[in-house]
């Protein structure tokens, strides 16, 4: 059988989930035998009183209001984990914000799981873009479509599905004829481990330990993308929409 992969993306209400952002939005594309099957998932998500910094909600466009009726994440997370339990999940700065906002999430929520528990591999398509052409500058999804000419005609916005939906079809094309062993991230990193909540509903207990391991790990990301973490650069930065 076929090992699926799921093309996600997330929207959120700011940059920073260590400052109590939270998702908005989640959605994904199932892919099967390199193509794209249809199968597609997307829900969105109560922010619990959140509101959406001026500078996100110019990115996504969701409003406060639209989002009061919608499940909260703990709510979403059984129909999230039952479309991307063990699949292969692919995500365009996976490392840098994905992966982290939607671990905060789940800890938040009290599942037991993180992402790497509930999934089979996580690939950051941003890191695997960079490793096929090493000389590239920009690499955000817009760059990428007219790179390998798909219509984004239709992205007024960066909603979930629709930015699944590009981005799916931009890692087919980006790999005909590329050998997936080398160049996708076959050495599993380590369960993320820093996302540990205190009794303050969005505080976040860092250890010295745990600090230096989150140090380590966008060090890594760095050495593999010659330049600064994305996590770093939003942190240094009021407002950057994320791309």
């Amino acid at each position: 059988m076929a090992k699926r992969k799921i093309v996600f993306d997330l929207e959120t209400t700011g940059f920073h989930y260590k400052d109590g952002d939270r998702v908005i939005e989640f959605a994904g594309v199932e892919i099967i035998d390199n193509k794209i099957t249809g199968n597609n998932f997307s829900i969105r998500i109560n922010p619990e009183g959140r509101k959406s910094d001026p500078s996100a909600l110019a990115v996504h466009g969701i409003t406060d209001e639209s989002l009061v009726n919608e499940p909260t994440f703990k709510q979403a997370l059984p129909k999230i984990i039952d479309f991307i339990r063990d699949a292969e999940i692919i995500a365009h700065n996976a490392a840098g914000f994905d992966e982290s906002f939607f671990n905060y999430e789940i800890k938040k929520s009290g599942h037991p799981e993180s992402l790497w528990q509930i999934v089979d591999k996580v690939t950051d398509s941003l890191i695997l873009v960079k490793s096929i052409n090493p000389g590239l500058k920009k690499a955000n999804l817009d760059v990428l479509c007219d790179i390998y000419g798909v219509d984004r005609s239709a992205r007024t916005v960066h909603g979930a599905l629709i930015d699944c939906e590009l981005l799916a079809q931009v890692y087919l094309k980006m790999l005909e004829g590329v050998n997936f062993i080398n160049r996708e991230e076959d050495v599993l990193r380590k369960p993320i481990r820093y996302l540990n909540l205190s009794a303050s509903p969005l505080g976040v207990v860092n250890t010295p330990e745990v600090e230096q391991e989150h140090e380590n790990y966008l060090n890594k990301i760095e050495k593999a993308n010659k330049k600064p973490a994305f996590e770093r650069e939003i942190n240094s930065k009021s407002s950057a929409p994320k791309m």
